[in-house]
């Protein structure tokens, strides 16, 4: 696949600072000219090299390209923008909330996975798994430097898919069964298989529920609200996030606290009614946690995002 800077951002690259000029007041009167646009953004990558206002006005014209244009290619290059939390947060806000609209925009899916793959190595890998889904032709064009190719296991320790198919077909308690249907639920999520991610989740939380044991059970019904996240159904992913909480007692919740991923991806969406009322029922589920639970709902009762220190494990 060509990942070339596009004709217009290498030509911009050699523009002089008056011609710049001309074409940022020309923006201001026609911003949707997309060729000036790329030629200004070759031109302050450039000097981005030497000058932090320069940069500046680069993630500038990445971010009105984000937000206006996501399917644009010059999206799926290496940019080489230079980077700072405030244009990595808005651009991954961007970056969601078009893959949330468009789920199925092979292009989208492409450069919100190529933003993502140094910043969030997970959710790239789930993005490039939906695109193998959508277009094997362009799945098998497209790739990401990762140090891994995306068909290794997520982990050297975690078993394999056939492993955990075996497990099931020999488990012989309901909390064996619950085991691996849950963990063959994660692994689906993580892949980008929303189907399965449901099919088994369910079949785990009937089996955890016969088992009384809450933590499995805590684990299948937010993979359920991942799920209907990924489709849209707000209400379902919301009501799953509090029935996480409505749980038997579980040892290992108290001591390793709830997960959060599902409360991270309704945040990052703007939701956070429902995740404030979580963290207050997570207060039974883990007590030994309540300062860092007082702590993340200040976070987000101040519109910041928490830092849940390893606490999203479902994500991988």
């Amino acid at each position: 696949m060509d990942r070339e800077l596009p004709e217009e951002v290498l030509e911009g690259m050699s523009l002089p600072s008056t011609a710049a000029r001309a074409l940022e007041e020309a923006l201001e009167r026609t911003p949707e000219d997309l060729s000036a646009r790329l030629k200004l953004l070759g031109y302050y990558l450039l000097a981005s090299v030497a000058s932090q206002d320069a940069a500046v006005l680069a993630s500038r014209h990445v971010l009105w390209l984000i937000a206006h244009v996501p399917e644009a290619k010059v999206l799926e290059t290496a940019l080489g923008v230079p980077a700072n939390e405030a244009f990595a947060a808005e651009a991954g806000r961007l970056w969601r909330a078009h893959v949330e609209a468009q789920p199925r925009n092979v292009q989208v899916l492409i450069n919100a996975a190529r933003f993502f793959s140094q910043l969030d190595r997970p959710f790239a890998e789930h993005l490039r798994y939906r695109l193998r889904n959508l277009d094997p032709e362009r799945f098998a064009d497209f790739s990401i430097d990762f140090d891994a190719p995306i068909e290794a296991p997520p982990r050297a320790d975690e078993p394999t898919i056939a492993e955990l198919e075996d497990d099931l077909v020999h488990a012989e308690t309901d909390r064996e069964r619950a085991e691996a249907l849950v963990a063959l639920a994660t692994r689906a999520f993580r892949m980008g298989d929303v189907e399965t991610t449901r099919a088994r989740a369910e079949a785990g939380l009937d089996a955890a529920r016969a088992a009384v044991d809450g933590s499995l059970a805590h684990r299948a019904e937010l993979l359920l609200g991942l799920a209907a996240l990924e489709e849209g159904d707000l209400g379902a992913a919301r009501t799953h996030l509090l029935d996480a909480t409505r749980i038997p007692h579980s040892p290992a919740l108290q001591s390793f606290g709830p997960d959060m991923s599902l409360a991270r991806r309704l945040l990052e969406r703007g939701i956070r009614a429902p995740v404030l009322e979580y963290f207050e029922a997570c207060r039974e589920l883990w007590t030994m946690g309540h300062a860092l639970l007082d702590a993340w709902s200040a976070d987000v009762a101040e519109g910041r995002m928490p830092n849940f220190l390893g606490s999203c494990r479902l994500q991988g």
